[in-house]
């Protein structure tokens, strides 16, 4: 589903740049310097100093100097962690707001003649750069982790669970909750079936959708292919954004219901040549599944994987999100795909380690973080914030699911990240 915040979506923007070192002499890194100083301070005159010699009217100025103290009030005041210069006209600065202990991305970019051109900020999730020395023990964990959620998070309600193994490491349920929505994660489950029905010989993932649904009448739709679906490499957009959903959106409950909204689509770029989140790609999977297998897409989901996975409390009925579980089925859900119990060797290695841009596979979101390996999904939506986190190399199976807005439960991950993927170096 649609993340409710777009700082949210920006969590998956991809970063091709490559991170070099940064000089503090360097005219970037000084004017790095000067922009926290003036976020921190959220004053417009040092603002205006920070722009000097830009080519901007004063009316431009204005505006970004508005857009940027509205950042102040939404971040807080922040500390630098990191930087990395992008280019000869550009920087990257990783800071840490006090606020939440979250860290945000900023770039900055200038002109040829090295003033102000533009600034970017966005949410960043947990990386290499960020990691701390020290293992921590379990007892340490759980205070730190206890002291984040009581300290930081005030209000959060949701649970989480954390596991290694058949070992219970960590679990906490805050609020009343029993059974939590989903929203994106369950994107997930649409990319496992896919790979049983291409076990199973009913599918190759370079077939067009038009092979299987040839009932489609858009001409730019009917060459997609699964794998384009699969990876949001499709060019397509998210039914969220266009007028036909909003008109339809009372009577739109199965996959089969956004028929009209999904073909009214049109392609932002050639398919296979760029990536843009598409929750009309995962309906049009949706769709894929209900059409091959001859069931609804949510009787065909629990004899597929609920069933074999005991997941006694999951209920999903769209290929693009929604639905409802627990944390203690998708901890289930993980130890299936570890334990290759839903997919062929082949399929489960390549749904949990392949990635068409290093940041997102087969309806799966991938984080190379130092020696591990994270893999699993997140969603967002109102009063809806999920993640499922699994921990390739260590073991650990992290699960939050929350009924408060975005991005509070991306926030809670990326502090679990940073207290359980330490440096165990001297």
């Amino acid at each position: 589903m649609k993340k409710i915040l777009a700082l949210t979506l920006s969590y998956f923007v991809i970063n091709s740049c490559i991170a070099q070192s940064s000089s503090k002499n360097h005219p970037l890194e000084k004017l790095g310097q000067a922009y926290i100083t003036a976020h921190n301070t959220t004053d417009t005159l040092q603002f205006r100093q920070w722009m000097a010699n830009t080519n901007l009217d004063a009316a431009t100025q204005a505006r970004k100097i508005q857009g940027f103290k509205n950042g102040c009030r939404m971040v807080g005041p922040v500390q630098p962690v990191h930087s990395q210069s992008l280019s000869d006209s550009s920087i990257q600065l990783l800071v840490k707001d006090n606020q939440f202990d979250a860290w945000w991305k900023i770039r900055i970019y200038t002109n040829s003649n090295g003033a102000f051109k533009d600034r970017t900020l966005q949410p960043h999730r947990f990386s290499t750069e960020l990691i701390q020395k020290g293992k921590l023990t379990k007892e340490e964990f759980q205070v730190q982790l206890d002291n984040y959620l009581s300290q930081k998070l005030q209000p959060f309600s949701g649970e989480i669970l954390i596991t290694k193994g058949e070992e219970t490491f960590y679990h906490k349920k805050i609020g009343n909750t029993t059974a939590y929505g989903l929203a994106s994660l369950s994107k997930i489950f649409a990319a496992t079936v896919i790979l049983q029905l291409r076990d199973q010989g009913k599918l190759s993932l370079e077939d067009s959708l038009s092979k299987h649904l040839p009932f489609i009448i858009n001409p730019a739709i009917r060459p997609i292919t699964i794998h384009q679906l699969l990876t949001h490499s499709s060019g397509l957009g998210d039914f969220f954004e266009q007028p036909e959903y909003h008109q339809l959106k009372s009577m739109l409950k199965t996959d089969v219901d956004f028929l009209p909204v999904l073909e009214a689509d049109q392609l932002k770029f050639t398919p296979g040549t760029q990536w843009q989140y598409s929750n009309n790609g995962f309906a049009w999977l949706g769709i894929l599944i209900s059409t091959i297998t001859k069931q609804p897409y949510e009787e065909y989901l629990r004899q597929a994987i609920f069933n074999p996975a005991q997941m006694n409390h999951t209920n999903v009925q769209n290929g693009s999100g929604g639905g409802v579980s627990t944390v203690e089925d998708l901890n289930k859900f993980a130890t299936a795909l570890r334990t290759q119990k839903l997919l062929s060797k082949n399929s489960n290695t390549e749904l949990l380690t392949y990635t068409f841009n290093d940041e997102y596979g087969l309806g799966s979101e991938h984080a190379q973080i130092g020696k591990e390996q994270v893999v699993g999904h997140s969603g967002g939506f109102e009063k809806v914030c999920t993640e499922l986190n699994i921990y390739l190399q260590s073991g650990y199976h992290v699960i939050i699911l929350s009924d408060v807005d975005p991005p509070f439960a991306h926030f809670l991950s990326n502090k679990i990240k940073e207290l359980l993927i330490r440096d165990y170096s001297p």
